[in-house]
């Protein structure tokens, strides 16, 4: 692998595919994991954000390093992805959406996977194309397409007759709590802000939820942890639709934090004010190592 800092994004980590995560591809068994990060430690230099963070700036970048990130907050990071990442003395990065971890509002798209194991996304394909939506075209990518807050209102109306109050509330233990949070914190763990509920504050249809998203969740951080996050993680981040104005908007509001990105990029020359590239694992993380070797400069 070429020098550079290569940040790898992961979702959860966990033996189990539940129903809430079955048609979404996040989930990585931990043993596939354990080899991943055991053979990435042969070929490079395993790093906490902070450190990768801290030789970026300094451009000390002298041979490949590579941080772990995991997005959404699953519990299964802390189960078994931390305790993984720790036995070669690193730590990682875990980015939180506030109403999944404060369980208050469950994961739009984890209700579509759910809907879809239950046979119900007739019942979604019907409401979306009173939205526009072709009949051709999938609806996990219709649903960011025509993306609205009156969507996901649409998908909680479907998932509503599909669940009981147990179901949902017992649909949050996929998701990690505050106290599961703080402790990969006080572990060394860098704690970043995903927005509230993982809209696509990027692209143009969310672009103007995008400062009261990150905010929202901003203020929930302070509470639980008591200081203010350095990064804020772009959800989804699909690079052909990202709005023209998405990092000046951004910046507006961001205070000097650091955007994080899924760029498919390695980061090598710094400037001030570049965001973060993140590398999105192949299904078959056996082929990572050659994949990170093949990436262009």
């Amino acid at each position: 692998m070429k020098p550079g800092w290569y940040v790898l994004g992961f979702h959860e980590v966990s033996w189990e595919e539940n129903p809430y995560l079955s048609g979404l591809p996040l989930t990585c068994p931990p043993d596939a994991f354990a080899k991943c990060v055991a053979s990435l430690a042969r070929v490079a230099t395993l790093a906490s954000v902070a450190e990768g963070h801290e030789r970026w700036r300094a451009g000390a970048l002298d041979r490949a390093y590579v941080s772990f990130w995991f997005d959404d907050g699953y519990v299964g990071v802390r189960r078994y992805a931390a305790p993984i990442l720790a036995r070669h003395g690193v730590s990682g990065a875990l980015s939180v959406n506030s109403r999944f971890t404060s369980r208050t509002e469950m994961f739009w798209r984890a209700k579509l996977s759910y809907l879809s194991y239950r046979d119900g996304m007739r019942f979604v394909r019907s409401r979306l194309r009173a939205r526009g939506h072709d009949a051709a075209e999938p609806v996990r990518h219709a649903t960011l397409d025509l993306f609205s807050p009156e969507l996901v209102a649409d998908v909680d109306t479907v998932y509503r007759r599909f669940t009981s109050d147990a179901d949902r509330a017992d649909a949050f233990r996929i998701f990690d709590d505050w106290d599961g949070v703080r402790a990969l914190a006080s572990s060394g763990w860098t704690i970043a802000n995903h927005t509230a509920a993982h809209y696509p504050v990027l692209e143009p249809t969310a672009l103007p939820l995008l400062c009261d998203q990150f905010a929202e969740c901003e203020r929930e951080l302070e509470a639980q942890l008591g200081v203010p996050s350095a990064y804020w993680v772009a959800p989804f981040d699909r690079k052909p639709h990202r709005a023209p104005a998405f990092q000046a908007t951004f910046d507006a509001c961001a205070g000097g934090r650091t955007l994080v990105l899924v760029g498919n990029a390695v980061n090598r020359d710094f400037r001030p004010g570049k965001p973060i590239e993140r590398i999105g694992p192949p299904p078959d993380l056996a082929s990572l190592p050659d994949l990170l070797a093949r990436l262009p400069d």
